[in-house]
């Protein structure tokens, strides 16, 4: 997947996220027109979907990863996500 033209997306065709491989680890990713699985490095990776609450609602984290992310890979993901994203206005849907 070319992901060099993600910059030049629609926001609503982008999606930042995670992508867990063994080899490379942890690695954000901005995602154009993202799937419920893509092939890296040859491997087919799954999207899977955690939730984290927060004290105003629930934010969403995507991990792609070809097996079930770790409780630990999770609490990371997560973890860097709340940081990644924390200046960042949130999105209200009322």
């Amino acid at each position: 997947m070319d992901l060099s033209n993600a910059e030049h997306a629609e926001p609503s065709e982008v999606t930042e996220c995670w992508i867990y491989t063994p080899d490379a680890g942890l690695r954000a990713a901005t995602l154009t027109n993202p799937e419920t699985t893509l092939t890296v490095g040859g491997r087919r990776l799954s999207s899977w979907c955690i939730l984290d609450p927060t004290p105003t609602g629930c934010a969403l984290v995507v991990i792609y990863s070809a097996e079930a992310p770790t409780s630990d890979i999770r609490r990371t993901a997560t973890r860097l996500s709340r940081e990644r994203f924390k200046n960042r206005p949130s999105l209200s849907l009322s």
